[in-house]
């Protein structure tokens, strides 16, 4: 009987164990179809390498990515390719705009580097204008048009490719409402450019994102080098992509779930640990970096509610926050954009 006694006990122990260490799975994984997948998850780098490089508890790698570029048309398309295989990129979308006529460019791809056919497409806005979307992978653009809507243009890209990632280029030009922006995301846009070429280091499309995600939008922030001449290549800025591995698929889920983070080039500030944490008071915002000179957090409207000086900050979360997003300056005021955590 005694005996019986401890093997139940010893049963009922292991049971709590087994849902102690359930729970404590879930706690750590997520859905890669839920949007907040990875964001509330310690976000860190090992070392302040600007290209790839590995943590030491995390398989994923960090792989530099400029997601609007063109051929230029000037000079040989692999010696375009080479001035960002130097500067040291991993993935690249080359786009066709819809007056081109395509290059094969992918036959360029090698094991370091990554290089996807995309399209610059223009659609009409609300405003009567023609606005630009990024949509990548396609060969091919459709042919000029000035009828379809945007709306009709994200079904007509999706037509060629279901699995399309698409975003808003340069929304700075004016061409997108506030409407247009928030039936983009509605349609499962994902991605929302802060600079363009016309634009100096220092000036970002901030207002109108902020706007959208305090609205309830959920885009993540680029920065691109919207190459038009050689010397755009690694002029302007890039992201930082964290995946697992230098494949499509992988990639595309790492954007679909903000795991990258956009930087101005020339920027010698470093992410390191971005995450959402318990605190004694409730959850806090936890930002860990290397090379900082000031901290940001940002909540909606684009208010600033912390700034911090140096390499690290701790936030704590009011409870108010549709969303707040971090931006790391350093010693010389060139930015890092950490993507937004959802909190509503």
């Amino acid at each position: 009987m005694k005996q019986v006694k401890k093997l139940l006990s010893f049963a009922i122990l292991l049971f709590i164990f087994a849902l102690a260490a359930s729970n404590a799975a879930q706690a750590l994984t997520c859905d890669p179809e839920n949007p907040k997948c990875g964001r509330e998850e310690i976000f860190t780098r090992s070392d302040a390498a600007r290209a790839q490089s590995s943590t030491k508890d995390d398989s994923r790698q960090w792989f530099k990515a400029d997601l609007h570029t063109h051929h230029t048309y000037q000079n040989p398309l692999k010696d375009e390719i080479a001035k960002y295989r130097e500067a040291g990129y991993h993935f690249l979308v080359l786009s066709t705009k819809d007056m081109q006529t395509p290059k094969d460019v992918e036959k360029y791809s090698t094991a370091e580097m990554m290089i996807v056919s995309g399209v610059e497409q223009s659609f009409l806005s609300r405003k009567n204008r023609l606005a630009h979307v990024l949509g990548f992978r396609i060969k091919n653009p459709y042919r000029f048009t000035d009828t379809w809507s945007l709306k009709e243009g994200y079904v007509k890209l999706r037509a060629k490719n279901k699995d399309i990632v698409l975003g808003i280029n340069h929304p700075h030009d004016q061409r997108w409402s506030l409407e247009d922006v928030l039936e983009a995301a509605d349609e499962g846009v994902i991605l929302f450019e802060l600079n363009s070429i016309s634009m100096k280091h220092g000036e970002f499309e901030t207002a109108l994102w902020d706007e959208a995600l305090t609205r309830g939008a959920r885009l993540y922030a680029t920065l691109t080098n919207d190459v038009h001449q050689i010397s755009d290549i690694d002029a302007y800025g890039y992201i930082m992509i964290h995946s697992a591995s230098l494949d499509l698929e992988t990639i595309a889920k790492s954007l679909h779930t903000g795991d990258f983070y956009a930087e101005e080039s020339g920027c010698t500030a470093t992410p390191v640990r971005y995450a959402i944490v318990e605190t004694d008071g409730g959850k806090s915002l936890v930002i860990e970096t290397e090379g900082a000179a000031k901290i940001r957090v940002i909540a909606d409207n684009g208010a600033m509610r912390g700034s911090y000086e140096g390499n690290n900050a701790l936030y704590p979360i009011a409870g108010d926050e549709t969303y707040i997003r971090a931006e790391i300056l350093d010693s010389q005021g060139r930015y890092v954009f950490l993507q937004p955590f959802f909190l509503k």
